[in-house]
């Protein structure tokens, strides 16, 4: 296997690479705060839902701030938002912890042995 590429001997694994898994936790993470499954008094002021009724996306929406300067763009708060409101709603709306990880997985099957560069492209992060 020493002949083969990072990303081949992934797949061939059966190993998410880093940054999917990174990218896999900020998501459940939104999903836990969004669902109240820390403590809301803590976690309330994290996120901010769009409340507008003509949303194509899902019925979590959250609502990015804008800031003046490029420092906080890299915030959990910050990168995590425009991933998680191009989820469909069937996922979003998951009823467990473990059901939206499964179709997490499922949903994005395809990227979960690419790299960084190769996610960038895919995704436009």
């Amino acid at each position: 296997m020493h002949k083969l590429s990072y990303t081949e001997r992934l797949t061939i694994l059966r190993l998410p690479s880093l940054e999917y898994r990174r990218f896999r936790g900020d998501l459940i993470e939104v999903y836990k705060i969004t669902h109240n499954l820390y403590d809301p008094v803590t976690t309330n002021s994290l996120f901010s839902f769009a409340y507008d009724s003509s949303l194509r996306s899902n019925s979590y929406k959250l609502t990015k701030p804008s800031f003046n300067t490029n420092q906080y763009q890299h915030f959990f708060t910050n990168r995590v938002i425009n991933n998680w409101n191009s989820l469909p709603n069937e996922i979003v709306t998951a009823d467990s912890l473990n059901t939206f990880k499964n179709k997490i997985d499922k949903h994005f099957s395809d990227i979960m042995y690419k790299t960084y560069y190769e996610l960038t492209k895919q995704l436009k992060l």
